[in-house]
């Protein structure tokens, strides 16, 4: 399993991997939500990783209609 996301430092400078950008946002913000307990806002979101809101809303939107998150009645994010 990847290290958890503790801080808004990562390890390894943006777009080194040589992966996907938007799948790695996406994996990095499910990582967060589960460190976070598995139900976040996008303020949490944004403040931990560091990403701009409409960046996290854009993804959290994605993994919704994917179906690996459900949006709350309270507008809170979970898994």
């Amino acid at each position: 399993m990847p290290p958890s996301h503790a801080s808004t430092a990562d390890s390894k400078p943006s777009g080194t991997s040589g992966g996907v950008q938007s799948l790695e946002r996406a994996f990095d913000l499910l990582e967060r939500m589960a460190d976070a307990g598995g139900e976040v806002g996008l303020s949490e979101l944004s403040a931990s990783s560091g990403l701009p809101l409409p960046t996290i809303h854009r993804l959290m939107r994605t993994l919704v209609v994917c179906g690996y998150v459900r949006q709350q009645p309270n507008r809170r994010y979970a898994l």
